[in-house]
């Protein structure tokens, strides 16, 4: 339900990466003097919605304990040298890609259904 209440309209989103900035969940770039290229380190942006990532967070550690899929992901990102954070940091990204298209499907089948009428008798 509080995801409902801050997104409002989730419509107003075009993208996943502006809900994502949005809520807290985008990746920021911290490596400087790299050279050119893609950054390689990064961290959890600290600004955005911070009710919506306290949310993100809740739903992260609970498919942690209880949700294989979410288990597998975190142990494949590990695998891959990545710092529990950083894998946390990609789950909760990954959460708010789901959540904010579930939330666009759910409002575009509320704008193709009709009204309905009630009639008085």
């Amino acid at each position: 339900m509080e995801l409902l209440v801050e997104v409002g309209d989730p419509c107003r989103f075009r993208t996943e990466a502006q809900f994502a900035r949005w809520c807290g969940a985008a990746p920021l770039a911290v490596s400087s003097g790299e050279g050119h290229g893609r950054a390689r380190r990064h961290r959890l942006d600290v600004g955005g919605n911070r009710t919506v990532n306290s949310v993100l967070h809740i739903v992260h550690v609970t498919q942690v304990r209880c949700h294989e899929p979410a288990r597998a992901f975190m142990a494949k990102k590990i695998s891959e040298n990545k710092p529990k954070r950083s894998a946390r940091r990609s789950h909760k990204r990954q959460l708010a890609n789901v959540i904010i298209r579930h939330m666009w499907k759910d409002a575009e089948s509320h704008r193709a259904r009709p009204p309905a009428h009630t009639s008085v008798a």
